[in-house]
């Protein structure tokens, strides 16, 4: 089965243009349990959008936060209930489930964390939009 892989704007590009952005950094993980929870907030990008030169993300956004095991544990549940297939709009969901556990928490560091974070995928999202990458298989 052949693939071509196109960018945000419509232009074919090569496999080896893009690679996978994780939205929260790997090397937080402590275990395969976090691996694995941290693999489910991963996205494809063209690598000039992600970690080449000075206009990419690892250039302009600092790592995010890691919410505590309780958020986690809320927004795996969040992502199982979200139908999307796209890994762009999951994370653009997660972005509005971030927000929304900002505004509805009654714990002071719950809400400080996740206004932390949801500041931090507010500031990923213009790079991961304008970096996505559409898969079409023949």
């Amino acid at each position: 089965m052949e693939r071509l892989y196109f960018d945000a704007d419509g232009n074919e590009i090569q496999r080896s243009d893009f690679d996978v952005h994780h939205v929260f950094p790997r090397h937080y993980t402590r275990g395969k349990g976090e691996r694995a929870w941290i693999d489910l907030f991963r996205v494809p990008m063209v690598k000039r959008w992600h970690n080449l030169g000075k206009e990419s993300l690892h250039s302009n956004v600092e790592l995010c936060p890691m919410p505590t095991k309780n958020m986690q544990h809320r927004m795996r549940l969040q992502s199982y209930a979200d139908e999307s297939t796209n890994p762009y709009d999951r994370f653009l969901h997660m972005n509005e489930y971030v927000h929304h556990i900002a505004d509805t928490s009654r714990d002071i560091r719950t809400i400080w964390l996740a206004n932390r974070i949801a500041d931090n995928l507010e500031r990923q999202a213009p790079y991961i939009l304008q970096g996505m990458v559409e898969v079409v298989e023949l």
